[in-house]
């Protein structure tokens, strides 16, 4: 169960993992991610309903993705949770969507999306760029998990506001 208390099922895509050539799409570095926050005043993170949910998968790919339940089969159409190349997918789309923006005011990872602004009025065009993107893109957001213009964020086990970065201490134990 999701901490929210609805569910997510999970497949062992193990035996189909090992025989897939994986993909070494590079995600950015976390630090890198962080270093660029702290020279902004107003951040924004979005959190993508399901990501991976959110792409189609091809027919040959779909056919990979069966599994049997109560003497039934079943075909993903989207692309679930377990397969060993699902976030570098996820995240080269992500990337593609905003070649032109990442690292100036906008960072994908994964299914968070980081707008960050030095003006209030820079943010708020910002956001309407990333939701015009989002749109076009048929990208659909969870409306409970997104923080709008905040001047300080938790993102990546961390907290960050204007020149300020430190570890969050409740990722601490």
């Amino acid at each position: 169960n999701k901490p929210d208390g609805s569910v997510r099922m999970c497949l062992d895509y193990r035996p189909l993992n090992s025989v897939c050539q994986k993909d070494n799409y590079q995600m950015q570095n976390i630090d890198d991610i962080l270093d660029k926050l702290p020279r902004a005043t107003f951040f924004t993170v979005l959190d993508a309903t399901s990501g991976y949910y959110q792409i189609a998968l091809d027919e040959e790919s779909q056919k990979k993705t069966a599994f049997t339940w109560k003497r039934k089969r079943y075909e993903f159409t989207r692309m679930p949770f377990g397969l060993i190349n699902a976030p570098a997918s996820f995240q080269r789309i992500m990337d593609q969507i905003f070649s032109d923006e990442v690292n100036e005011y906008v960072i994908p990872y994964l299914d968070d999306i980081i707008i960050f602004s030095e003006t209030e009025s820079d943010h708020l065009n910002h956001l309407e760029f990333v939701f015009n993107k989002l749109r076009n893109h048929n990208i659909y957001l969870n409306k409970k998990k997104c923080n709008f213009m905040k001047r300080e964020i938790k993102i990546l086990g961390h907290i960050i506001k204007k020149s300020e970065r430190g570890i969050d201490p409740q990722k601490i134990e």
